[in-house]
Formats: C-alpha cells, sequence, structure tokens
C-alpha cells in the first residue's frame, strides 16, 4: 500500500529559514531564562546542553539550504519542478488510464466543458469511455428530480467538429482510409443525438444545463474542463487502424496554462454553430469547393488583387493562344500586359470576345450600371438610342 499526502504545504528558503530562526529563538529564550530562574548545576548543565542543540540546529538549518541551493544550480530543475512550472499536474499515457480521476471529478465540478472531434468514446453507449457520460447525465437527472436550484447544477458544454466544415471535410478524407465511409459524417450525428436525447429527459432547463455547439476551426485538440483541472490531448492526423499514441495531459487550475486554454475554449465556444439540431440537409460548402477544384473567389474587396491575379495568369500563359471574355474588355486594353504577350515574334496570339453594344444583354447592362434594381424596369421602358449612345459602355 502507498501512503499518499492529503494536502500539501510548499514553503520558499526564506520562508522555511525564517520559521526555524523564529523557532531556536523561543527556544533559547527559554533555556537561557529557565537557568536564570532556578540557578542549580542540573539547570545550568541543561541550559548549556539546550545552547549547544541550539547553535546545531543554525549550523544545520544553514547548511542545509546551502546544500539545496548548490544542487539546484549544479543537478538543474527536476522533472517535477518543471511539469509544475508547466502547470501540469498530471500525465496519462492514454485517456482510459485517467478514467477514475474524470469520474471523481464529475461528482465535484459544477461546470464541466467537453471537445473533440466527435467524442465517439464517451457518448455513444459503445464508447469505451461512456461511463462518464454515463455519470454526467445520472448526475443531471438526479439534480433535476431532486428540484436542485438552477446555479447549483452541473453545466455542461460539448463541442463538436462539424463534418461539413473544411477542416471536418479534410479530416474525413484522410480517415476513409482506414474507416470507410463511416467516419465524421456518421459519429458527429450520432453525438450530437445523443446530447440531444439527453437534452430532452432535462425538461425546460435543458438549454440552460446542457448545450451543444458544432465548431469548424480550433482548438486541435482533445479536452475536457472541469473547476479544478483542464484534461488536454493533442490531435494529429494518426493511422485510425493504430491506437492512440500521444497522452493525455491535466492542468491544474490557478495556473496560467489552465487560464490560457480555458480562455481558448470560451472563444471557440462563442464562434461555433448555435443550432439546435443537426439538419442532415445541411450540407455545407466544404465539400462542394473541393470537388468543383475552385482555388479562388475574388470579392469586391478582392479586386486590386484579382486584378493582379489576371496579368500573372495572362503572362504565365504557356499556349499559343489566350482567350478572354468580358463585357467591355477596358481593363486588357488598357493593360500592358495583352502588348507584352502579343508582341511580334514570338507574341502569342490574343483573341478577345466582347459584348455586342447593341444587344438585348448591353442594354440591359447599361441601364443596370445607372439604375439601383427596383428602378430598371421602368426605366428600361423610357430607355431609347440616344440614352444609350451616351452611356460608358
Amino acid at each position: 500500500m502507498q501512503l499518499q499526502a492529503r494536502r500539501g504545504v510548499t514553503l520558499s528558503n526564506a520562508a522555511f529559514f525564517g520559521f526555524i530562526a523564529v523557532s531556536l529563538v523561543g527556544w533559547m529564550s527559554a533555556i537561557f531564562l529557565l537557568g536564570k530562574v532556578r540557578e542549580s548545576e542540573p539547570l545550568k548543565l541543561l541550559s548549556e546542553l539546550g545552547m549547544e542543540a541550539i547553535k546545531a540546529a543554525i549550523i544545520g538549518t544553514i547548511a542545509a539550504l546551502a546544500v539545496d541551493r548548490y544542487l539546484k544550480i549544479a543537478i538543474g530543475p527536476t522533472p517535477e519542478s518543471i511539469l509544475k512550472a508547466a502547470g501540469i499536474k498530471q500525465v496519462y499515457p492514454t485517456r482510459g488510464m485517467a478514467a477514475s480521476d474524470l469520474l471523481s471529478l464529475v461528482k465535484t465540478s459544477r461546470h464541466i466543458e467537453m471537445v473533440g472531434i466527435s467524442l465517439r468514446d464517451f457518448l455513444p453507449p459503445i464508447g469505451t469511455l461512456h461511463e462518464i457520460w454515463r455519470a454526467i447525465c445520472e448526475r443531471m437527472q438526479h439534480e433535476q428530480s431532486a428540484c436542485v436550484p438552477i446555479a447549483e447544477r452541473l453545466h455542461v458544454k460539448v463541442l463538436l467538429l462539424d463534418p461539413r466544415s473544411g477542416e471536418g471535410n479534410f479530416r474525413h478524407s484522410l480517415e476513409k482510409k482506414e474507416i470507410g465511409n463511416l467516419g465524421l459524417p456518421y459519429d458527429v450525428p450520432v453525438a450530437f443525438s445523443a446530447v440531444s436525447m439527453q437534452q430532452s429527459r432535462l425538461g425546460d432547463h435543458a438549454n440552460t444545463c446542457l448545450q451543444v455547439h458544432l465548431y469548424e476551426h480550433c482548438p486541435f485538440f482533445f479536452a475536457i474542463c472541469t473547476d479544478k483541472q483542464i484534461f488536454v490531448e493533442q490531435y494529429d492526423y494518426r493511422n485510425q487502424s493504430l491506437a492512440a499514441a500521444l497522452p493525455l495531459i491535466a492542468y491544474e487550475n490557478g495556473t496560467p496554462q489552465y487560464k490560457e486554454l480555458e480562455y481558448s475554449l470560451k472563444r471557440t465556444w462563442e464562434h461555433a454553430d448555435q443550432g439546435k439540431e443537426y439538419k442532415r440537409n445541411d450540407v455545407g460548402t466544404a465539400s462542394a469547393i473541393n470537388g468543383s477544384g475552385l482555388k479562388n473567389i475574388f470579392r469586391r474587396d478582392d479586386r486590386k488583387l484579382l486584378t493582379e491575379r489576371e496579368i500573372e495568369a495572362v503572362l504565365a500563359c504557356e499556349r499559343d493562344r489566350v482567350d478572354i471574355m468580358a463585357i467591355s474588355g477596358k481593363f486588357y486594353r488598357d493593360s500592358d500586359c495583352i502588348r507584352q504577350i502579343s508582341k511580334p515574334p514570338t507574341g502569342k496570339l490574343v483573341r478577345l470576345a466582347i459584348v455586342n453594344p447593341v444587344s438585348q444583354q448591353a442594354i440591359l447592362r447599361a441601364v443596370a450600371d445607372q439604375r439601383a434594381p427596383d428602378e430598371v424596369r421602368a426605366e428600361l421602358q423610357q430607355w431609347t438610342w440616344t440614352k444609350h449612345k451616351e452611356t460608358q459602355l
């Protein structure tokens, strides 16, 4: 059996030396006064022995502090001191080895945040750590039936990666080889349903005590945050056919590391999707963009960058012919890049297709450039050839 202290106190060298000094001064004064009040040979001898013992204690304390200082400089920081400086309370080789500590914290914490890709180890009944989620649900249901005040109940937040996001789509594409077509598109809806089912059991206060959001950006780690500790495991793109190799690290509350991680989770929660349900027909845009081969989408604010990219593409063209379709071609007419690539004797053939200025589409464009959308119909009815000749188009 291994005995462990339930509580510990850490003193600095200065505080320890001060405590010893005050104690020795007290003993020295008591022994001196005792020898003065009752003068006799035994008491005198006892007083002298006490003084020698105090001297030895002082010399021993100073020597101990000197040796401690020397060892710290000669040997350097110990692994324990390094972990403590990093705010780390415990390191678990696997999540499973932290199960008992997590269960204990579930019983005592007031706030718990669970963050992961799909939390498939916790939320589905077949998960290896489902007992932790079950303990959370049982406590919440007990507090619900016991009519515990809302402020004193357990509050849980669950963050899952949105499989329709860019990161979710990319991660699933990497994991397909090992786990097939299941993965995120299957795991996340199952996890979302597990939370929704528990919310239905909690009734009116479900959205206060138990919430779930979908995130599509950082953090890139698994985490369980409680009032006393935060457990973090770094994510990576590992081979899903092998067991996870990275450790689970517990950071102590009250440390800068705990505070920073807690703040990161708070920011992620604030910017995550707050939908009340997972809709399968909301497919997102990431999969379509990846499948279509789109590389850039230039908006109005990117006009300058679009110009640079167009010139770059024209100059870098390796074909013997460059085909350009535009409304008026003014940009290419004024740009020097066309003259550069078409310059004889090695220049390329440049074909520029522009809109017929008297076509219906040209007339509509000319009117739309001058009028607000709700005024276009009325202006078309009054449009004349004279007006059309005066347009920029």
